[in-house]
Order: structure tokens, then sequence, then C-alpha cells
């Protein structure tokens, strides 16, 4: 394992709030616990698995069927998609979303502010394998930060002397009651492409969307913070971003669902 749990512990645990410990099939991970909430952040891909604020439900759904390994994709949490979402149109032979979430990331800073949030540095180790057009062109970090609201920024930079073309996203799973039940707000009278059916254009109606069927729709030109409401657990979970105007609506439905736990 590339990354010493012991040297990791030592020089970033934070006595009564953030620890690194073995996780699933002993992958490294770091654990947050706070009067604000709890967290898990894998190395592999810097990618958070949990995330519960004090008095509430967890917000990310994990798939139980994981195997914990490295080689293998955790699926559910918030996986990295880069420097690709989905397949490249330039390279149909490409991994699906990218390749930063299949190698662990490095600890860059550990902090706890005066008011309770944690925030934790990552960056993408730059020797790690990946296709020649890609080495030496960029340097990409996320930080997250752990309250009683998870704000996570990903952030990428062109050390090239060429314009470097990326696409990415943050594949946030969230867990709810009843995905028939939730309705999901703030993509009203927005363009969206739907994949389902061959990425023709609509747009949708002036009604929260709900759910029915697979659902794969990237809208289009949109800033707007969303919310997911979901009555049966009486909650909203208030989704907002800054330096995107694509949001990506995905529900593979029970047919797709299944194996994924």
């Amino acid at each position: 394992m590339e990354n010493n749990m012991q040297d990791l512990a030592k020089s970033f645990n934070i006595p009564g709030a953030v620890e690194f410990a073995p996780g699933e099939g002993g992958m490294c991970r770091a654990v947050v616990k706070t009067d604000l909430a709890e967290a898990e952040i894998y190395l592999l891909g810097a990618m958070v698995t949990h995330f519960q604020p004090a008095g509430a439900k967890p917000v990310l759904w994990l798939s139980r069927e994981n195997e914990f390994a490295a080689g293998n994709n955790i699926h559910g949490g918030v996986p990295i998609c880069h420097p690709w979402f989905a397949i490249p149109d330039d390279d149909p032979q490409a991994n699906l979303h990218g390749f930063v979430r299949d190698v662990e990331w490095k600890v860059e800073s550990v902090s706890q502010g005066p008011d309770g949030k944690v925030t934790l540095k990552f960056v993408f180790p730059p020797q790690s394998p990946m296709a020649e057009k890609w080495r030496g062109r960029f340097n990409t970090s996320m930080e997250i930060t752990v309250g009683s609201e998870l704000t996570m920024k990903l952030r990428t930079e062109n050390i090239s002397d060429e314009p470097l073309k990326i696409t990415e996203a943050l594949h946030t799973y969230y867990s709810v009651s009843d995905v028939r039940k939730v309705s999901l707000l703030g993509l009203e009278d927005t363009e969206y492409l739907d994949k389902v059916q061959n990425f023709a254009r609509f747009t949708q109606d002036a009604q929260p969307k709900t759910f029915s069927a697979h659902t794969d729709s990237v809208y289009i030109n949109t800033d707007t913070t969303c919310a997911i409401h979901d009555p049966d657990w009486g909650r909203k979970i208030i989704i907002a971003k800054a330096g995107s105007l694509t949001t990506v609506v995905w529900n593979p439905w029970q047919g797709g669902a299944a194996g994924r736990g």
C-alpha cells in the first residue's frame, strides 16, 4: 500500500476528530467524528463513502456488495470522475469515468477550525499510471470539509504549454427512503438531454422531477441549487454547486440496480 497507515496517523490524526485507520479490506481511510457530523473518506480515489450530520440519517448510499480491494471501484459514496466523464468521444476504449478513482491519493493537510469543521486536502499523485497524452499535463486536488454540511472542492491546474480539455463530475449517490416517493426540485423548465432516448432533447416541465423508471438525463446550462425532497424521512438534501453548468440525474432503476446492493 502506497500510503503508510502509521505515518498518516502520526502526521494527520486529530484527537477527538480525525483518525486514519484501516477500513474495509484493510484499505486506508480517514474517519471523521465531531459534534457536527461523521464521515469516512477512502484514499482510493479520495472518495467520501459516508457522511452523516449529527442527529440525521446518512446522506450517502454505499453498496453492500462492494469488494474493497486494490483494483476494484467502490460503488456508492462520491466517486470522482476525471479527467473525463462517461466514455470520451475520442477514445471509445477508455475506462468509464477516467482513472483518478483507481489509485490512492496523497494526504496534503488535515485541520480543524474553531467552528469544529474538519478540512482534509488530497492530491492526485502525478506519477500514477495513465496514458502518455495525460502525463505531466495537470495537477488535481480535492478539498473536503466535514461539518453540518459536506463541502467538496475539486480543482485542476493545467501545467502544460497546451490547452487542456477535461470533463469531470462528483458522481454522488444519495440515500433515500424510497426513490418512487422522492422528488427533485430545482430543474423545472430546464433543458436536458435524455441518454435513455439516444440523447433526445427535452425541457423539464414546471413540476419537480419524480422517478418511475430508469433515468439518465443531462441538464444543461444550469447552475441552480437542487433539493431532494424525501417525505418519508422528513428531510430535504440541498445540493449546491459552483463552476459547473451541467447537472446529471441518474437512477438505474430495478434492473440496473440488480447486484449493486
